[in-house]
């Protein structure tokens, strides 16, 4: 509503300034007319977040956020239009995707015309372990249990001289 991405790509724009956008959401197309300008001087680079194809999954760990559907057709526009894109597949979660599953997976994220994928794995922090595990819960309870069992919960604590 507030188009601060618009402001702000405008002055990217008109001083020709080099920029990376991190983003889920097809929004991003709102501002093409801009990001056509950058990329036709080589200043940016997107990046789209993805973490699988299953929509359900997906949906459950990244509530409110676009369909990964949506997020193709999103970086196919881009790409079609000289836009240089990559997917970060994040989180990346151990035991979600079988070999043949990861292959099909990276091919799809290929075929949309991106310049590359990139990933980390999943670097649990407290706070995000347990509302993660529950949304995958709902829809895969045997993966929630390996994550649980891979991402044991464990407190140490230390006592201070003082």
């Amino acid at each position: 509503k507030l188009e601060d991405t618009r402001r702000t790509l405008q002055i990217f724009v008109q001083k020709e300034l080099p920029i990376v956008l991190g983003t889920k959401s097809d929004l991003i197309l709102r501002d093409m007319d801009l990001l056509v300008k950058l990329a036709s001087k080589g200043l940016v680079e997107v990046s789209v977040t993805a973490v699988t194809l299953n929509e359900q999954l997906s949906c459950a760990i990244e509530t409110n956020a676009p369909s990964i559907t949506r997020r193709l057709e999103a970086v196919r526009q881009m790409t079609n239009r000289g836009i240089s894109v990559n997917y970060h597949v994040a989180p990346f979660i151990p035991g979600h995707f079988s070999d043949c599953d990861l292959r099909e997976f990276t091919s799809v994220l290929k075929a949309s015309g991106v310049v590359g994928i990139y990933t980390c794995v999943l670097g649990m922090r407290k706070p995000y372990k347990h509302s993660l595990i529950r949304a995958v819960e709902m829809v895969d309870k045997t993966l929630a249990e390996h994550l649980r069992s891979v991402y044991i919960c464990t407190v140490a604590v230390f006592q201070l001289p003082f």
